[in-house]
């Protein structure tokens, strides 16, 4: 397994994660005694959020493939 390869792989794994506990947290959402707003903005919020961890980890993976290991370098 390259270097790139173990990069690319903990990027999603850890993104998958943070997605899994996403998914968690609307299911407790769900189950809680919550006004039907309430519930919708926290959802909202939440789809919100795991859409970010997606774009995040497809524009990390980009950055690897091309090589830019260190976003700090360049400042």
């Amino acid at each position: 397994m390259t270097n790139h390869s173990k990069k690319i792989t903990n990027a999603i794994i850890i993104s998958f994660c943070l997605i899994a506990y996403c998914i968690l947290y609307v299911l407790v959402i769900v189950k809680l005694k919550l006004s039907i707003i309430l519930k919708i903005g926290l959802f909202a919020a939440t789809v919100v959020t795991m859409v970010a961890v997606v774009t995040v980890m497809v524009e990390r993976i980009r950055e690897i493939k091309k090589g830019e290991e260190d976003d700090l370098s360049k400042y």
